[in-house]
């Protein structure tokens, strides 16, 4: 009998499902390593030092890549030196790491969701604590409410008993 394993029985049923999905922002993990600690300095044509990013995109997740610092701020402008400095991933890996990738987007997005539903929460709590404090009367009413009801039953039962 074959063994199950259920954090991993769907993630082969998940290929290419990272191309339809909405594209998070923002990197998934944080860096560990800042864009331009690393030795040696790789410069580009314009003689700066080139940051080194890591690449989340469906083609190349997990990838690292340096280019040119003046085209990373300036947007396109600067000498467009680009290189990789990892390998390509095969296949499996490619899709291996996207999965990954979803995963922890799914996960921020949820603890996004449950933030803001505890901040409603609390807002509620808040709201019916000011209410209760505000107005005590519903608890004395409800008592009074049963005395009256409980004088009325005993008035209709001798009512009945004495016309009988």
């Amino acid at each position: 009998m074959a063994a199950q394993f259920p954090a991993c029985s769907g993630s082969s049923s998940r290929s290419g499902a990272s191309s339809r999905r909405r594209r998070q922002p923002g990197k998934p993990i944080p860096y560990r390593q800042l864009p331009f600690d690393y030795e040696p300095a790789d410069v580009c044509d314009c003689g700066e030092k080139m940051p080194q990013w890591i690449s989340w995109s469906d083609p190349n997740p997990g990838r690292r890549y340096r280019n040119c610092k003046i085209r990373s701020i300036a947007g396109g402008i600067g000498c467009q030196v680009f290189k990789w400095i990892d390998d390509p991933l095969d296949a499996h890996h490619k899709q291996l790491v996207r999965d990954l990738r979803d995963a922890v987007w799914d996960r921020d997005e949820e603890i996004e969701r449950l933030q803001v539903e505890i901040e409603r929460l609390q807002e509620e709590k808040f709201l019916l604590a000011a209410r209760k404090q505000s107005n005590p009367e519903p608890k004395k009413m409800r008592g009074f409410m049963v005395w009256v009801l409980s004088v009325a039953f005993v008035i209709c039962c001798t009512w009945v008993m004495c016309r009988n």
